[in-house]
C-alpha cells in the first residue's frame, strides 16, 4: 500500500471523528426553543369597602407574579384580590417573570358605591342631651350631647332647624327640640332620615335602699347617688315621714320606738320612692292562760264579752326579765284591768293589747281573738 493512500485514509478518519464531535456538541449546547410566556388581565369593577377576585391568566402557572396599583388610596391588590377603598378609578399592572422572560399587562380598577349599602350608620332616632360631654366620655347611662357617625356612602346633609349642628361626621346638640336630619345620596338620590331629640338632662336618684331595719333609739344616714355623675344642675332631695316612731332630719333617720314605718323620698318636689322602715322591738313577752281563755300562737282566745284572766311576763329579746311596773299596757277594743302581772280582760269583737317599755322605746303586741 502506498504512503499516499495511507495518508488519505488517516485524513478521512480524522474528518469523520471531527464531524461526529461537532454533531454531539450541537445536540448538547444548542438551546431548545423557548416557551412563549403570555399574560392577560381584565379590568375590574368593585364596590367601596368590598373585594373582588381579579380575572387574569398566565401561560406559565409557575411564573412569579407581582401586582402594582397606581393609586392605592382608591384600591389595593393582595394575592390576586382587589380591595376597593374609595370611589374613583386607577390603573394597575401585573408583571409575570419566568426564567429570563418578563411580560407586563395592565388594566383599570373602577371603584364605585354600593347602592344597597345604607347611607349612614345611625338609627332612625337619636336622643342628645344639653351638657358638656361627648359620646366618648358618656357614662353607662348613655348621656351625651354629641354623637359621631360614619358616612357609608357619599351624601348631602340637610337639617330641618338649628337645634343641632353637624360638623364633618359629628352631630352636636345646640337647643332643646327635635330636628330631622336628611341624608341624600349624591350618586343615586336615595335618602335616609334621622330624628334627633335634644333634651335637657334631668337627674335621677339611684342606690337608695329598698328597706331599712333599725333598733329603737338608733340613727341611720340614707346614702344615695345623683345620676348622671356629671350632672351639675340643682337636684334637691328631701325625706319626710309622718310616723310617730321615727324622725327625719335631712337624710338622717332617728328611730324613736319600735314599729313599722315608711319614709318618702322626693327629688325637686316629686315623690321618687317610699322606703319601708322596720324598727325592731327590743322586748318580748310570755303569757300564761289563767281563767276562761286559751293561747294559740302567742295570741289569746276568749269567749265574747266574758271576763278572762292571763298572766304576763315581760322580757328583753335576749331573755332578761323587765320590771313589770316599768311597762305600760294600752288596750285596743279590749277592756283590761291590771292587777300586778295578772290581767283581767274581755272583748266584744276582738282586738289587741299593746305593751310599751319606755326604757327600751319598744312596743310588743298581744292579739286578742274572740273564740
Amino acid at each position: 500500500m502506498s504512503k499516499n493512500y495511507k495518508l488519505i485514509v488517516s485524513i478521512s478518519a480524522i474528518f469523520i471523528i471531527m464531524v461526529s464531535i461537532a454533531i454531539a456538541l450541537c445536540i448538547i449546547f444548542v438551546p431548545a426553543e423557548k416557551d412563549n410566556l403570555t399574560l392577560s388581565i381584565d379590568s375590574v369593577n368593585v364596590y367601596v369597602s368590598s373585594s373582588k377576585q381579579l380575572n387574569y391568566s398566565c401561560s406559565n402557572k409557575n411564573a412569579d407574579l407581582t401586582f402594582e396599583v397606581f393609586d392605592e388610596t382608591v384600591a389595593t391588590i393582595e394575592d390576586g384580590i382587589v380591595y376597593g377603598h374609595k370611589e374613583g378609578e386607577t390603573s394597575f399592572r401585573i408583571t409575570a417573570c419566568s426564567g429570563d422572560q418578563r411580560v407586563v399587562s395592565s388594566a383599570k380598577i373602577i371603584v364605585s358605591e354600593n347602592p344597597d349599602m345604607p347611607l349612614v350608620d345611625l338609627p332612625q332616632s337619636v336622643d342628645l342631651y344639653l351638657l358638656d360631654k361627648n359620646v366618648a366620655d358618656a357614662n353607662e347611662n348613655g348621656y351625651y350631647n354629641t354623637i359621631t357617625f360614619n358616612s357609608l356612602r357619599k351624601c348631602n346633609v340637610t337639617t330641618s332647624n338649628d337645634n343641632v349642628k353637624i360638623t364633618s361626621e359629628t352631630i352636636s346638640a345646640r337647643k332643646v327640640g327635635s330636628t330631622i336630619i336628611k341624608f341624600v345620596s349624591v350618586n343615586y338620590g336615595d335618602e335616609y332620615e334621622v330624628t334627633v331629640n335634644v333634651k335637657l338632662i334631668e337627674p335621677i336618684i339611684t342606690n337608695l335602699p329598698e328597706s331599712i331595719s333599725l333598733d329603737p333609739l338608733d340613727s341611720f344616714s340614707v346614702n344615695y347617688d345623683i345620676e348622671p355623675s356629671f350632672y351639675s344642675g340643682d337636684a334637691v332631695v328631701t325625706f319626710e315621714s309622718s310616723d310617730y316612731n321615727l324622725s327625719v332630719d335631712d337624710n338622717v333617720i332617728e328611730a324613736l320606738s319600735s314599729g313599722d314605718s315608711t319614709i318618702k323620698v322626693y327629688l325637686n318636689g316629686i315623690l321618687i320612692k317610699t322606703i319601708p322602715i322596720i324598727i325592731e322591738s327590743k322586748i318580748a313577752y310570755q303569757i300564761t292562760a289563767i281563767s276562761n281563755c286559751e293561747i294559740l300562737n302567742n295570741s289569746l282566745l276568749v269567749p265574747e264579752n266574758e271576763e278572762a284572766i292571763f298572766m304576763l311576763k315581760i322580757l328583753t329579746t335576749d331573755g332578761k326579765e323587765i320590771n313589770f311596773a316599768s311597762c305600760s299596757l294600752t288596750a285596743h277594743n279590749v277592756e283590761i284591768k291590771r292587777e300586778m302581772n295578772y290581767i283581767h280582760f274581755s272583748t266584744e269583737t276582738g282586738g289587741y293589747i299593746e305593751i310599751y317599755s319606755a326604757d327600751l322605746a319598744s312596743y310588743a303586741i298581744i292579739d286578742v281573738i274572740v273564740s
